[in-house]
């Protein structure tokens, strides 16, 4: 069994700050650390937090006053924050850089009388924190949703960070044959798109790859889908699940992980394919 991680896999850079950022808070904090949701979508993470004393809750007004509240990698509306220094927490910005850029070029972009359109999913936090400083915005998944709307005559496109590249061009091919004013941010960020580059590659010379990361993760979801159209795939979140498959059956087996999986589950994973594959060779 040949055994061979991406070469881009698991934590991104804004993932990693934010983590160390909590780190940093738990050591030296005197005060009650909260953060508004998960900090990053990966419940192993979540876990050794709560572990530590950090308490994660849904919405502002379970917020205590004078806490310190970690505002969470994929980062809240301005309105959130304002709240927050109403409640006078000591506010620590764990937003990851390139989610910022996409609401300052969002807010800006509508300022100039442009139509917002953000490509990403309904629900997810990040872009749930994007629309909630917007009032004339669309979000969407598809080019398919777009066909069902009037198209406005001046309007922006911006994506969530974790989007697929290939889906975004298409989009924008879309949109420009429609001859309006139109203005395009790409907003995904490198470290997706070399994740997903990385993972295509391996993919492309592996009888199984297998996907780490947490269930609800964007973007680790996405990293399954495209292995998956390539080879035989599985998307886990920790190694135990491997002792449910036999991988003997296996020669070479390709490992990428999403932006919020940490190392130690990576190596895990990784240990665990190594101890099958001596034992195989028994």
């Amino acid at each position: 069994m040949n055994i061979k991680v991406a070469k881009e896999a698991g934590f991104c850079h804004g993932v990693k700050s934010a983590i160390d950022l909590v780190d940093d808070t738990i050591k030296n904090s005197q005060k009650e650390i909260f953060i508004l949701g998960p900090l990053i979508h990966n419940p192993q993470v979540a876990q050794k937090l709560e572990d530590n004393g950090v308490t994660t809750v849904e919405d502002i007004e379970s917020i205590p006053d004078f806490v310190d509240l970690i505002i969470r990698a994929h980062g809240v509306s301005d309105s959130i924050i304002a709240k927050a220094k109403l409640k006078n927490c000591n506010v620590l910005d764990a937003i990851c850089p390139n989610v910022k850029q996409v609401h300052k070029l969002s807010k800006e972009a509508e300022l100039e009388g442009y139509f917002i359109l953000l490509f990403g999913e309904k629900d997810h936090p990040e872009i749930m924190g994007i629309k909630g400083n917007l009032s004339n915005f669309l979000v969407f998944e598809t080019i398919e949703e777009l066909e069902k709307i009037n198209m406005p005559s001046k309007v922006c496109l911006l994506s969530q960070t974790t989007q697929s590249g290939d889906k975004f061009q298409q989009i924008v091919d879309y949109i420009h044959a429609k001859n309006i004013d139109f203005k395009c941010y790409n907003t995904i960020c490198n470290a997706t798109y070399q994740r997903q580059k990385a993972a295509t590659e391996l993919a492309k010379e592996s009888d199984l790859m297998i996907v780490i990361g947490g269930k609800t993760s964007g973007n680790t979801k996405r990293l399954f889908g495209i292995c998956n159209s390539i080879t035989k795939s599985i998307h886990i979140e920790t190694a135990k699940e491997l002792n449910e498959i036999n991988l003997s059956e296996f020669n070479n087996i390709g490992i990428t992980a999403g932006a919020s999986t940490p190392d130690w589950i990576i190596k895990e994973v990784i240990d665990l394919l190594s101890k099958s594959s001596v034992s195989a060779h028994e």
